[in-house]
């Protein structure tokens, strides 16, 4: 009899350090130890271009963080700083509709923006809908978007707050060349 209950109880440790295992395998992290906010969804890995296309790659999963249904003060955004002074944001809102690109604001989507001491003063040149959104797994997209020959050369995530269109929170941001990819 103790034989069986100690086999129990050997069976029942395998099966929960294997679950445990499995869900540590796949919770999220931050390998590089610098998203201020512990979220991997913001936590940049590296950016660039493929093609014309700029891009920006996260170790979490793009777009994956979505605001509260309760958080009307501040907007969640991926930023890409552009050479020409303009900026590609990806944001997701629930409480208004600014964007054509998709059903919902809830869904990311991207805005043509000029940030002046990191608060949207105007949109870019070609309009605030210039350029679409595009989620990936990993990695945040601009595509469709008239560029003028402008290259991406930085990115953040943070926070913008509402009503006055500043960003007051960064997440992560990185401008290093190491980590900076074209691909043709």
């Amino acid at each position: 009899m103790t034989w069986a209950v100690g086999a129990i109880v050997i069976t029942l440790v395998f099966a929960v350090s294997m679950l445990t295992t499995q869900v540590l395998a796949t919770s999220p992290h931050d390998p590089e130890g610098d998203v201020t906010n512990g979220n991997p969804d913001f936590d940049i890995k590296k950016f660039g271009t493929q093609g014309v296309n700029p891009y920006v790659q996260v170790y979490g999963t793009a777009g994956g963080t979505i605001q509260p249904l309760t958080t009307t003060s501040s907007i969640f955004m991926y930023r890409l700083d552009m050479s020409d002074g303009t900026s590609f944001i990806v944001t997701s809102h629930w409480w208004f509709e600014d964007s054509k690109e998709v059903g919902s604001d809830n869904q990311y989507h991207a805005h043509h923006v000029v940030f002046t001491d990191d608060c949207i003063t105007d949109d870019g040149p070609a309009g605030l809908e210039n350029g679409d959104a595009q989620i990936r797994p990993h990695a945040i997209a601009i595509e469709n978007a008239v560029l003028d020959g402008a290259t991406i050369i930085s990115v953040q995530t943070g926070m913008i707050s509402v009503p006055s269109w500043c960003q007051t929170t960064t997440w992560d941001s990185l401008d290093s060349a190491e980590k900076h990819e074209s691909k043709k």
